[in-house]
């Protein structure tokens, strides 16, 4: 796998246009959706669960941190890398080059306060690599691994080059993980050739696949104002917990870098098929790579 050919895949993905037809759909025509198996911390009427927003966490007293735990399983016999994507988890309500007690500046947080967006600003880390068959946990309480305070077994963390010191501290109390590249390392043969992908982009499931808009199915949910950045399109918050997540709008222009992304890929090799998938639970946020 050849990590530029998935980063140009991707880009393809930013957005230009203004005009987005979701400004004027009809948000209360509600979608009826099975939930009746789902326990869930974030929406009862949304199959989503999520870890961030339980209150529980309070560092520097902001209310909507928790502590999340990250798990990374590798079942198969083939090693594992990511490219964690990370960036601000919550939306105050307003952009006041603040987020919840943390300052935001161009001194203090040049990357995620870059051209005074405030918000949605993702970074890329280093890679993680998790051996065949191994398991990793992190240990809380934390937000985001973004500090070598708090690691992995392995003694890896989420580390951003472009994020300074302060950036970094805000992400740890009040991050998210967004989304990875991430692929699986089969050798090359020419015997066995891979069916399907082994690899490519993931983000953290939020809507199903049928739907676009989460008022269709919660008015808990509401975008994300813009505030006239186009790539900012097509994420949501929570009105009750805050948290942002990214839609499912496929239409070029209207959507953002993870809207179109899957939360799972399935690949065959040697007769075997294997399953990579990302998504959260009420307490963690899990990536995982198995054999189905």
């Amino acid at each position: 796998m050849k990590r530029s050919i998935i980063l140009m895949s991707f880009l393809t993905l930013f957005s230009c246009s203004e005009n987005d037809p979701l400004e004027n759909e009809n948000s209360e025509k509600l979608v009826a959706l099975d939930v009746s198996n789902t326990i869930n911390s974030i929406d009862p009427l949304l199959p989503y669960q999520s870890p961030y927003g339980n209150n529980m966490y309070m560092p520097n007293s902001n209310p909507y941190a928790s502590p999340v735990e990250y798990v990374f399983i590798n079942e198969t016999d083939y090693g594992m890398t990511i490219y964690p994507m990370i960036g601000l988890a919550y939306y105050d309500g307003i952009y006041d080059n603040k987020n919840f007690g943390w300052n935001l500046s161009l001194s203090q947080t040049p990357y995620l306060f870059s051209n005074s967006q405030e918000y949605l600003k993702i970074a890329t880390c280093k890679s993680l690599y998790f051996a065949p068959h191994s398991y990793e946990s992190t240990v809380g309480p934390i937000q985001l691994p973004t500090s070598g305070q708090t690691i992995l077994p392995s003694k890896q963390f989420f580390d951003a080059p472009v994020l300074t010191t302060h950036e970094k501290g805000v992400l740890f109390e009040g991050g998210k993980f967004y989304g990875m590249e991430v692929g699986v390392g089969i050798p090359y043969d020419p015997n066995f050739p891979v069916t399907g992908m082994a690899g490519g982009w993931l983000k953290f499931r939020f809507l199903p696949d049928n739907v676009r808009d989460p008022r269709q199915v919660s008015q808990d949910w509401q975008p994300m104002p813009t505030n006239n950045i186009s790539s900012n399109k097509d994420y949501w918050y929570n009105t009750k917990t805050r948290e942002i997540c990214p839609g499912n709008n496929p239409v070029l222009g209207q959507g953002n870098i993870f809207s179109t992304v899957p939360s799972e890929r399935k690949f065959s090799y040697k007769g075997k098929d294997y399953e990579l998938k990302a998504y959260t639970t009420a307490t963690q946020v899990i990536v995982s790579l198995k054999q189905i």
